[in-house]
């Protein structure tokens, strides 16, 4: 995941928003299919690999309260955010979203020229575990990739080409395939290039058929880490990172449990405790001989924060089983550097 950060963040760095392949002066095609779905305009939205694009002011300008915008590159976000007035309106998140925790479900997930990176059979089904993970049944997805007849490269890296039921049919049997349209972009150097837009809609299992499956799977059912992790914060008040870091400052622990390169890499959190994940439980469980005085403690608050926010919430859920009030944070130290709050050189 650190070359592809590498190589967007370059990119970027090294090329004006208006100047790379993809650039469109106006999202037209994404807008009109958004619309056609008439969601209210408190839904909440995602558009993944957002990038510098112009979708997310678009939405606001159109009255959408609850939109996020993800890419994996920190420098296209900012490109992003610059001249946007309302930029404060929007959630600008960093992440590789074959991986990311958003913390929460989305009622549209959008991805314009995303998946079609994914050319590795792992890298697609973490894809769609992503997308499984945060789109809410009967939510929307939106995706735009290269047609049949599109590139074969682009930015350098190799793409792969879909056909709309090609395309429904690597998200997997949970999307429906409802409406698809070809559209001609071209780029700013005057080639044309072929995309197909495809909506799907997530599918909505009647209770009667989820009690079915829920009964044939006891009582030997093996769980999935989704289901894990769903069930970790079904017990959890977690927090955004401004909510954490305000906490902190009324006196709650916050514990870094990333690892050292990790810590290295994006920084400290000031104020943090830094503790090593595999010796947690035992620092923070009140009756251990190990316990951290500190921590250990059922009258403060313990707030838990990872690289992204996976690691974090089960760990949080294991603490408030010793009675710890414990909670995490969405999103993890990722969302907290992109919400630009402070951090120190790590050394």
């Amino acid at each position: 995941m650190s070359d592809q950060r590498e190589h967007w963040e370059r990119v970027y760095t090294e090329k004006a928003p208006d100047a790379v392949s993809w650039f469109e002066a106006a999202p037209r095609a994404s807008l009109a299919m958004i619309e056609e779905l008439a969601l209210p305009l408190d839904a909440p939205i995602a558009d993944v690999g957002g990038g510098a694009s112009h979708l997310a002011s678009e939405l606001v300008d159109r009255g959408y309260t609850d939109v996020t915008v993800a890419d994996i590159s920190g420098e296209a976000l900012q490109r992003a955010r610059d001249g946007f007035a309302a930029a404060d309106r929007v959630a600008w998140v960093i992440a590789d979203v074959r991986a990311h925790d958003f913390g929460r479900r989305f009622r549209l997930w959008h991805d314009r020229a995303v998946f079609q990176f994914m050319v590795a059979a792992e890298d697609r089904r973490a894809y769609v575990a992503a997308l499984e993970r945060n789109l809410d049944p009967g939510g929307h997805a939106i995706l735009a990739t290269f047609g049949p007849d599109g590139p074969t490269r682009c930015s350098g890296l190799p793409v792969a080409r879909y056909g709309p039921r090609e395309l429904a049919a690597e998200l997997g049997a949970g999307l429906d395939l409802e409406h698809s349209r070809e559209v001609v972009h071209t780029t700013p150097a005057g080639t044309a290039q072929q995309f197909i837009y495809a909506r799907l809609r997530r599918s909505q299992p009647d209770r009667d058929e989820a009690e079915s499956v829920e009964g044939r799977m006891r009582p030997e059912a093996r769980i999935t880490v989704a289901r894990l992790l769903d069930e970790a914060r079904a017990g959890l008040e977690r927090l955004g990172p401004a909510a954490a870091l305000e906490a902190q400052r009324q006196g709650a622990a916050l514990i870094d449990i990333r690892c050292e390169p990790q810590r290295a890499r994006d920084g400290l959190l000031p104020g943090a405790t830094t503790t090593a994940r595999n010796v947690l439980e035992w620092r923070l469980d009140p009756a251990c001989p190990y316990r951290d005085p500190e921590l250990a403690r059922s009258d403060r608050k313990v707030i838990l924060i990872c690289d992204e926010g996976y690691q974090s919430s089960l760990a949080a859920a294991t603490l408030r089983r010793f009675g710890i009030d414990a909670t995490d944070v969405v999103g993890g130290a990722q969302a907290w550097l992109a919400a630009g709050l402070p951090v120190e050189r790590a050394g």
